[in-house]
């Protein structure tokens, strides 16, 4: 797990990840590696008007998205009932590490995610074809209530032990969905992905992140 990706979720100022706060989460990161790790299922489904088959998919920024798709990606990943249980110990026994943990959990399945788009990039690409954006239920104005649609395609409950409760939200917490555009050509259609600048922040002079080459936020 990369320490940094981890210590962006903490949403400290730069001059608070310390040196030692970063091989804190590494040893964080390592443990929780083998614990709970993350795992995936996902499926490749033709393009419909209406989404993909056997999805609606509603809203204006996932049809923008889809509009050159002739098929779609949709996947879940999971960190399990394990990572729910090393959250809560871990907040029993010292709020500033239950949140370390929190975020390390996060960056896990982040990684998950993003090594699981660079697979599919790579071998799509080999074919001539091109990925879109990763987006998942709740970003933009794509509802959560897909959650539970996206769970059943994917018989979430079976393979990964992966639930959708009342609110829409995914039970085990450390858990995503995503869907993901399969074109013909380089997509049009970008997230929108806004960078706040760094000369403005009080960490500039000792932000650990600026040393790296990295930002914050992203």
């Amino acid at each position: 797990m990369d320490a940094f990706e981890a210590a962006r979720y903490l949403h400290w100022p730069g001059d608070a990840v310390t040196e030692d706060v970063l091989r804190q989460l590494e040893d964080m990161g390592r443990e929780l590696s083998s614990t709970a790790p993350p795992r995936l299922v996902w499926r490749v489904l033709p393009r419909t008007p209406e989404g993909c088959e056997g999805l609606c998919l509603p809203g204006g920024d996932i049809r923008a998205l889809l509009e050159d798709a002739q098929q779609v990606i949709v996947a879940a990943c999971t960190l399990g009932e394990a990572a729910s249980r090393a959250a809560r110990r871990a907040f029993l026994m010292d709020m500033a590490r239950g949140v370390m943990t929190d975020a390390c959990l996060s960056a896990l399945i982040e990684e998950e995610m993003d090594r699981f788009e660079k697979e599919q990039t790579r071998k799509y690409r080999a074919r001539g074809l091109y990925l879109t954006d990763r987006f998942s239920p709740g970003y933009g104005d794509l509802p959560l209530s897909v959650q539970k649609d996206l769970c059943d395609i994917l018989d979430t409950r079976r393979t990964l032990g992966l639930t959708v409760n009342e609110s829409m939200l995914l039970i085990p917490e450390k858990s995503v969905t995503a869907v993901i555009g399969i074109c013909p050509a380089a997509q049009k259609h970008r997230a929108a992905k806004e960078k706040s600048g760094c000369v403005k922040c009080a960490a500039f002079e000792n932000c650990v992140f600026r040393q790296q080459g990295r930002t914050c936020h992203g």
